[in-house]
């Protein structure tokens, strides 16, 4: 457990000792049980039995999905690989974090030497990612905006992670969050820009998200100095066609955040 967390708080059941996405889900939704995914890189299971469905979220599975990220972070934010230290962020920052935003009830945490699952309510809804209407992102920018001024950061801001369902938002992913300073959030703003551009989503959808962002009150004169850094740029490696775009966007904040400070 990283020292500037404090004791760890959670709840649910606690388990140690090696249990599947079947057999921890069950305790839950009883037997048989059924579980899927998307693919064999993707962490979280649904799995669904007689008395409903939960989600299972397998820490060992994406422990490879996270060394592009941890290449492509490593210059500005330190993410967290090693598995029970992410489940343990899950388990610390769904409850901290949950009077600044929605996040699903953990059922119930199985840690074993080498590996952690955790069992958590299902949120039912589209991810923001996927959503094509304007206001599920900027629930998503106020959230994100909400979360950095009370003095966090995601680590891993993908807009994929926040579920709209109806006029309410929930983020499902936890497992890279922090304290913030300056660095991290200019990184969550980054990724939630290049996620955007990885998946080709519409620009018109990001410009919403950041701009109630800005208008929410965030973010500090101090990041936006920040994200002119040029190590925040690495995820653009991948995709250099896109970088003039990004630093557009960039510069939108700058001015919006401008346009707030004079008018209010």
């Amino acid at each position: 457990m990283e020292g500037s967390w404090g004791p760890l708080a959670y709840e649910g059941l606690l388990f140690l000792g090696f249990r599947g996405p079947e057999e921890a889900s069950s305790i839950h939704v009883g037997e048989p049980v059924k579980c899927f995914r998307k693919s064999f890189l993707y962490s979280v299971y649904i799995c669904v039995g007689p008395r409903g469905l939960v989600a299972v979220k397998d820490y060992s599975v994406s422990s490879l999905k996270w060394l592009p990220a941890f290449i492509a972070a490593a210059p500005t934010v330190r993410y967290r690989r090693d598995p029970k230290l992410r489940a343990f962020s899950e388990l610390y920052y769904s409850r901290l974090l949950r009077g600044v935003v929605n996040t699903p009830r953990i059922l119930s945490a199985h840690l074993w030497e080498r590996g952690a699952l955790i069992v958590k309510e299902y949120i039912p809804g589209i991810p923001v990612l996927d959503s094509r209407d304007p206001g599920a992102w900027r629930m998503a920018g106020k959230a994100l905006a909400d979360i950095h001024i009370r003095g966090y950061a995601l680590g891993d801001a993908n807009p994929g992670n926040f579920i709209v369902s109806g006029s309410s938002i929930t983020l499902v992913d936890l497992e890279q969050a922090r304290p913030s300073d300056p660095a991290s959030i200019a990184w969550d703003i980054i990724t939630v820009i290049a996620y955007t551009h990885l998946t080709r989503a519409r620009g018109t959808h990001l410009k919403e998200l950041i701009k109630t962002y800005v208008e929410e009150g965030a973010p500090t004169g101090e990041t936006i100095r920040e994200l002119k850094k040029l190590k925040y740029w690495t995820p653009y490696l991948l995709m250099p066609h896109k970088i003039v775009e990004a630093m557009k966007i960039i510069g939108n904040l700058e001015k919006w955040k401008h346009s707030t400070q004079t008018t209010s």
